[in-house]
């Protein structure tokens, strides 16, 4: 399967191809850019609900830790929408 648009993380096999850089991919070049640009605690606003924005979320979370930032506070944007 050809995928042009998918970047989940979570969407794999040996059958799976995408046409676009995966979340995990995204996450690491942004994590590189933000501590690269003194930025060493950052608050991340997602949606655990989105594939998208959850697999972004921890693949960033994790890179960036990994470079020595913190990450200060999540925001779950839907349960902000239930306040």
């Amino acid at each position: 399967m050809i995928s042009p648009t998918s970047t989940s993380t979570s969407l794999s096999s040996k059958v799976f191809v995408r046409t676009v850089p995966s979340d995990a991919a995204a996450g690491k070049k942004l994590a590189n850019y933000a501590y690269n640009d003194w930025i060493d605690n950052v608050v991340i606003f997602y949606n655990p609900k989105s594939a998208y924005s959850k697999s972004l979320k921890e693949t960033f979370e994790k890179n960036f830790n990994n470079l020595g930032g913190e990450v200060f506070w999540s925001i779950d944007l839907q349960g902000l929408s239930n306040q």
